[in-house]
């Protein structure tokens, strides 16, 4: 019988939550959560020790169940390719979302990359039309390409 009373699935649905849980997290905290995934199986275990028991079993049966119901080995067979494609844009999303969690002085390390420090920057003069600006000359041994003014987020030609 596939349908199992809920409260006899509770435990299970807790104990698969808190491994994903632990899966989906920052990699700074991985033993903590370890700890925790280790407390939760333990608490499993104590709570409800048949069942405990019996959940690797139910799952793997579970999961041929789900395979020959789906198919998979067609759909693994025909569709290779859209599978590495799929698997190669969730790793390029996962890769994303890391690089956009680090700050800027972060990515400037771990690129290398040189960043020229900021000009002192003076108004000189104004007019109705137009606006003199000084500023300090870059140190000689990092040269700076190029200066782009910006007046409230719109840059100055």
């Amino acid at each position: 019988m596939l349908w199992t009373p809920w409260p006899t699935s509770v435990p299970t649905v807790l104990f698969v939550c808190a491994l994903l849980a632990w899966w989906f997290i920052e990699p700074k905290t991985t033993h903590l959560n370890l700890i925790v995934v280790i407390g939760c199986v333990l608490f499993y275990w104590a709570v409800a020790p048949e069942l405990a028991q019996a959940t690797p079993y139910q799952i793997y049966e579970l999961s041929i169940q789900t395979a020959t119901l789906l198919r998979l080995d067609v759909l693994v067979l025909y569709h290779t390719n859209m599978l590495v494609t799929g698997l190669a844009v969730v790793w390029l999303a996962h890769r994303a979302v890391q690089t956009l969690r680090k700050s800027v002085n972060e990515l400037i390390n771990v690129l290398g990359v040189e960043v020229p420090d900021a000009p002192e920057v003076s108004l000189a003069g104004i007019r109705a039309d137009a606006a003199t600006l000084n500023w300090t000359r870059p140190l000689p041994t990092r040269p700076v390409a190029k200066f782009t003014i910006q007046v409230n987020g719109v840059n100055g030609e």
